[in-house]
């Protein structure tokens, strides 16, 4: 068998729902399913090949286009193995288990912990023996429908779109059978290389991606000795139908290519499914329903000899990246009391655009969303301090009379925009508003008058009509209350 590896760089966001509903919440996958790539390969060669060779690398299931997922420090991620455990309150980077290798996961120590399944996320377990964390960053943008006819947005038809941001890198691999023809290697090499575009909306402004060719480490295997638990963990979804033809989320020994006389033990297996019915653009309707085992399932059987393969695909729909398995992985390895021998670390967040620092270009639209953007910080700024001001010195002018003042202030300060005459009417002796008559007993009274003059004089310049306007509603408000 010859592997093709590659790297998929997206240049744009791209969107790529998990159902095939348009209407309602919907969701983005955080990988790239191999069909995409069987899609971008069809669009190129389909037209140009014979019914045989377009059979071979299209239908035959003997060219499988795997899933991409993220790639970190060089090594392809794989989905969060279901059967990995961590205490409720802490996190797989401090404690983590494999569930089948617990002798005793029902003891009292264990379940003061309350162990949680570890579901979300992919891991790239490196031969270092680090596993280490990463999550596709994603972005929400709600759209609008167009009105040709009005020249503008269509009334009543909003929607959204969640996305991969730009930025991410993933790995996929083409996987193909000895016996198929040599030149189809570079065929398929030829047809995938390149700037291309996938998922929705990808005559818009999703879904350009670029596909070069890349080496890169994925999860190793190891052998275990006949008689001891063999697990296979599900790299990509897997889809299952029983001898009646119907779909089945129990698949046999012989079915996941488990030797004669082996034995399935799903007491010990962790199990998560998913369906789904794929829209087939070609018929323009919806194809059956796919219903399988998710990514990251694990299946533990007992074989009455060793296993030969590391991986291999299972299954229907191997073509379009179902099917993937791995027999033994080595992260799904344990001690003696059932932890896990990799060391998890933090999250590595994914590089993308959306989370990049970028120069932005001085245009008349971008000079107004950054003075729009300096005059909402400058509101929000006043906003604290006012409030800092009425919740630490409110108490002291707990006064009757210091409502009417308070009004009085901001008639001052509206009338006033010069910052300079506005100090001097309500703080220059001998004849301000706040220095002489009644009102000079009352403000000389708890430091009053020395905590109002310096709000005003720590105000940043500008800003002090607007500051005290403000301050003064805010405080004629709690007077009163």
């Amino acid at each position: 068998m010859k592997t093709l590896t590659y790297q998929c760089t997206l240049l744009t966001d791209i969107v790529l729902n998990a159902k095939s509903a348009t209407e309602g919440a919907n969701q983005t996958l955080d990988f790239i399913p191999g069909n995409n790539f069987l899609g971008i390969t069809a669009s190129k060669l389909y037209a140009e090949l014979d019914a045989h060779t377009a059979w071979l690398i299209f239908h035959s299931g003997k060219v499988r286009f795997g899933d991409a997922h993220l790639l970190v420090n060089n090594c392809r991620c794989v989905k969060a193995p279901a059967a990995m455990y961590y205490p409720k309150l802490g996190s797989a980077a401090e404690e983590c288990y494999v569930y089948h290798s617990l002798s005793q996961p029902w003891s009292s120590d264990l379940r003061e912990k309350q162990l949680k399944q570890l579901r979300n996320g992919f891991y790239a377990f490196t031969s270092k023996g680090d596993a280490i964390e990463a999550r596709a960053e994603k972005v929400f943008m709600v759209k609008s429908a167009y009105d040709r006819e009005r020249r503008c947005s269509k009334d009543n038809c909003m929607y959204g779109y969640e996305a991969l941001c730009a930025g991410s890198e993933m790995a996929f691999t083409v996987e193909i059978d000895d016996d198929v023809e040599d030149k189809v290697y570079s065929m398929i090499e030829q047809a995938l290389i390149g700037n291309k575009h996938l998922g929705r909306s990808r005559t818009a402004q999703y879904g350009l991606v670029s596909i070069k060719p890349c080496a890169f480490e994925e999860a190793g295997t190891c052998d275990k000795p006949v008689g001891e638990l063999v697990t296979i963990y599900a790299d990509g979804r897997l889809i299952f139908y029983n001898e009646d033809g119907f779909p089945t989320y129990q698949p046999t020994a012989q079915q996941l290519h488990l030797p004669e006389g082996s034995e399935i033990r799903w007491d010990l297996s962790q199990i998560r499914t998913f369906c789904y019915a794929p829209w087939n653009y070609k018929r323009q309707a919806y194809d059956t329903d796919r219903c399988g085992l998710e990514k990251g399932s694990v299946i533990v059987a007992k074989c009455p000899s060793a296993i030969a393969c590391r991986d291999a695909y299972v299954g229907a729909y191997c073509n379009e990246g179902f099917g993937k398995v791995v027999y033994n992985p080595c992260f799904l390895n344990a001690k003696s009391d059932g932890r896990t021998t990799f060391a998890f670390r933090e999250v590595a967040r994914d590089v993308a655009d959306c989370a990049q620092k970028k120069d932005l270009p001085h245009t008349p639209l971008m000079e107004l969303l950054d003075a729009r953007k300096k005059v909402e910080e400058q509101e929000y700024g006043i906003y604290e301090s006012v409030n800092a001001f009425v919740e630490q010195y409110g108490s002291r002018f707990k006064n009757a009379a210091f409502a009417s003042q308070w009004g009085t202030i901001r008639s001052i300060a509206m009338a006033h925009a010069d910052e300079g005459k506005l100090m001097d009417e309500l703080f220059k002796e001998p004849r301000s508003y706040l220095v002489h008559g009644t009102a000079k007993d009352k403000w000389a009274e708890k430091g009053r008058l020395s905590l109002l003059r310096d709000f005003c004089v720590n105000t940043s310049h500008g800003l002090l009509q607007r500051a005290l306007v403000n301050l003064a509603s805010e405080m004629a408000k709690t007077i009163k209350a």
